[in-house]
């Protein structure tokens, strides 16, 4: 270990001030006993860290020190690795990159933080270090010793690069999604939307980025969203429709599921939102309401049977005029109608297959003597 008791003891950096470890010692200590205890101090404290630490002579590169967490990160024991250089274990790439490393620390008087050093543990095998390098200087501003401090970032990296991976497969995956797929920030904003989420509002993608989405909600839909929101901000996760005005100003109605996006700690950090338009199957779904309303209510008799010639609709009047109950009938074949002697012109639907597989009701008439008596 070097003397660090010496008369004037090292500096971190020309300007560095001469306050240094062991500067307090307990009463009753002095001269000698002091510089040991000291220097048991700093060996003690040194050797302990659960970081590896290492001490380098300016001039050659050559190890004067070298703590137990250098052994464990390494493979190299501190009795192989003192008084020999980094180009005695390591493969001359990397330890060329080391001493490059230690020039430049020595040359610009600082600390020169190296984020990432590939190395060939002797133990663990390829191995990534995070080092900091700390130039020493004495009252002339010569340099006296390089010190290393490193922490091994293998798995932090892996994890790092495992989780890039899974976002890229999971972004590829957002961005070719048939479905919107949008992330705002707690104040509504986009932060990201995929390629089918843009298409639905109309804009381009990185136009939208930035913008408010509450920009594109009419008056009632911008007071709904904002309750979702708020929900959301509580952790839940809720599912709903609201109308859009698209950028050319067509409005839209979208069914949405937003679900909460937590930070590490916790925190909401806004909204995921998967989203589809939902328009034409509204508009539809209220043209089939009118039109079963329709028959429904038509004083003519009516009913519907699939291609199996099963029954899946009767009317009000229908089921008057044959004296049947709705459960009876629908479901069954129609064979099993019973005329009665009264009975007047009824309307009867048979499905027609479309050439796209689809079925279409058509417009045939029987009358009351298609089916048989009762």
């Amino acid at each position: 270990m070097p003397d660090w008791n010496a008369p004037e003891a090292p500096r971190s950096g020309p300007q560095a001030n001469d306050e240094g470890l062991g500067s307090r010692l307990p009463n009753g200590l002095a001269g000698s006993d002091a510089g040991a205890l000291r220097q048991g101090l700093l060996e003690a404290i040194i050797e302990h860290l659960p970081v590896a630490v290492f001490v380098k002579r300016p001039d050659d590169g050559r190890f004067v020190l070298w703590n137990r967490g250098n052994a464990e990160l390494l493979g190299i024991s501190t009795e192989e690795a003192l008084g020999r250089t980094d180009h005695d274990f390591f493969p001359a790439e990397q330890a060329d990159f080391f001493r490059q490393k230690d020039l430049e620390a020595l040359a610009a008087g600082r600390v020169i933080d190296v984020p990432e050093e590939p190395v060939d543990s002797h133990t663990r095998g390829p191995s990534i270090l995070h080092t900091r390098k700390v130039p020493l200087y004495d009252a002339e501003g010569r340099p006296l010793f390089l010190i290393g401090i490193s922490e091994d970032i293998t798995e932090r990296k892996r994890t790092e690069e495992a989780l890039r991976a899974s976002e890229d497969r999971y972004r590829t995956l957002i961005e070719k999604l048939g479905e919107g797929v949008a992330f705002v920030d707690p104040e509504m904003r986009f932060v990201m939307i995929n390629p089918a989420g843009a298409a639905i509002f109309g804009r381009p993608a990185e136009a939208l980025v930035g913008q408010s989405a509450l920009a594109f909600c009419p008056p009632e839909a911008a007071d709904k969203i904002l309750a979702q929101t708020a929900l959301h901000g509580h952790g839940e996760s809720s599912q709903y429709e609201i109308d859009i005005l698209r950028g050319d100003g067509e409005r839209r109605t979208l069914s949405i599921t937003g679900s909460p996006r937590l930070g590490a700690g916790g925190g909401f950090e806004g909204t995921i939102g998967v989203f589809r338009d939902v328009t034409e199957s509204r508009r539809m779904e209220r043209e089939i309401q009118l039109l079963g309303h329709a028959l429904r209510s038509a004083g003519e008799c009516v009913c519907i049977a699939d291609l199996e010639d099963r029954l899946v609709f009767v009317n009000d009047a229908f089921l008057e005029t044959y004296g049947y109950s709705r459960e009876e009938l629908i479901g069954q074949p129609i064979g099993i109608v019973r005329v009665p002697g009264h009975a007047p012109r009824s309307r009867f639907f048979p499905p027609r297959s479309t050439a796209a597989g689809g079925v279409n009701c058509g417009t045939d008439a029987r009358t009351a003597a298609s089916f048989p008596s009762a």
